[in-house]
């Protein structure tokens, strides 16, 4: 898998996934002291995963729409020793392959992944790791399933009931 890991994830993390056989850019070593929006910007162009420890990115992603297809895992693992931290995010990393076109969030027991927005979701079942194979096995999916003219439903739809209007008491006094 190719990351780009922020600065505030550890070195051992960082040469432990080289080892593994994982391209890594780390931000501490190429773009030190970069804003989240460029280290996210760049992980979009060559398609790297953004490993971190920083909320911002959740921010960049959803509420400003940053293009993050590539995908963001923010680490949430809070223990007392570092090792064991560490071992945990490395298990974690390698436990999936589908974190592309996903805002996921490593806690210590368990995963949570929220498709991140603009990003096609595939078929179930089907976990592909690159954003336009998604593309690709959506509209597959689409023209099998579509063997002629979408059905709408012929019931009726019932308008909304309208609460009553509370009169408001006026004041006897003039605003001022």
């Amino acid at each position: 898998m190719r990351f780009l890991v922020n600065e505030n994830v550890t070195g051992t993390v960082i040469q432990e996934l080289r080892q593994r056989g994982h391209d890594v850019l780390s931000a501490k070593e190429s773009m030190r002291s970069e804003q989240d929006e460029v280290i996210l910007a760049r992980a979009q162009r060559e398609q790297r995963l953004v490993v971190t420890h920083d909320k911002d990115f959740g921010e960049l992603a959803f509420r400003y729409q940053l293009p993050a297809s590539c995908g963001v895992i923010l680490s949430r693992i809070s223990g007392s020793e570092p090792e064991t931290d560490n071992r945990r995010i490395l298990e974690a990393l390698e436990s999936r392959s589908d974190w592309a076109g996903h805002f996921s969030v490593v806690i210590d027991d368990r995963v949570r992944m929220r498709p991140l927005p603009g990003v096609p979701s595939a078929p179930e079942g089907t976990g592909p790791t690159c954003w336009f194979m998604r593309l690709v096995l959506v509209a597959r999916a689409r023209t099998e399933s579509s063997l002629g003219p979408r059905r709408r439903s012929r019931g009726r739809r019932r308008p909304r009931r309208m609460k009553p209007a509370v009169p408001v008491p006026m004041s006897p006094f003039p605003l001022r």
